[in-house]
């Protein structure tokens, strides 16, 4: 008995959170239509067209139903309406294969990134390194410049007078 009591609360635990997660997300899949382009018009309670959703409920998952326009605020006339019928299976055989497409496409599309991903950190990484190596040697060279410039400026103050001396001697 406790078993049954546990597994009901998991299995409720789990449906509050879908909703939650489906209030937050929206509809996992773009509609075919949207919620006002059907015809003829239901009018909710208010007068006004009411918009034709999909429920996303485990309940009632794929099940297409009429609500107030106004629904969720203060003026709200509760108007509720079933479109589908229990035997409406064409429209859920549509829904589900769009969704069974969306999530496929979603899960290769997660692969091919986490390929790309797995290699870009590699390639970033060794392109770091090699760009660290590069940055030394630069520095090294510039070093090893400024060292070679310091030496010809001191052996050409050196070669400087006896230049000049040289030239005086010739003269003569």
């Amino acid at each position: 008995m406790a078993d049954s009591s546990s597994t009901a609360s998991r299995v409720s635990s789990r449906s509050n959170n879908r909703r939650a997660v489906a209030k937050r997300l929206g509809s996992p899949v773009t509609y075919r239509e949207g919620p006002l382009a059907y015809e003829p018009p239901v009018l909710c309670y208010c007068g006004m067209k009411a918009p034709r959703w999909i429920s996303w409920s485990d309940d009632n998952l794929g099940h297409r139903y009429y609500r107030c326009s106004k629904a969720r605020s203060a003026s709200d006339c509760g108007f509720y309406m079933w479109f589908d019928s229990a035997s409406a299976l064409d429209f859920v055989k549509d829904l589900l294969k769009d969704l069974r497409d969306a999530v496929w496409k979603l899960r290769k599309e997660n692969n091919e990134l986490r390929q790309v991903a797995g290699t870009s950190d590699e390639y970033n990484s060794d392109m770091k390194m090699q760009m660290d190596l590069l940055e030394r040697e630069n520095l090294d060279l510039k070093q090893a410049l400024k060292a070679t410039e310091e030496k010809m400026h001191e052996k050409d103050a050196l070669l400087h007078p006896l230049a000049s001396r040289g030239m005086q001697v010739g003269v003569k």
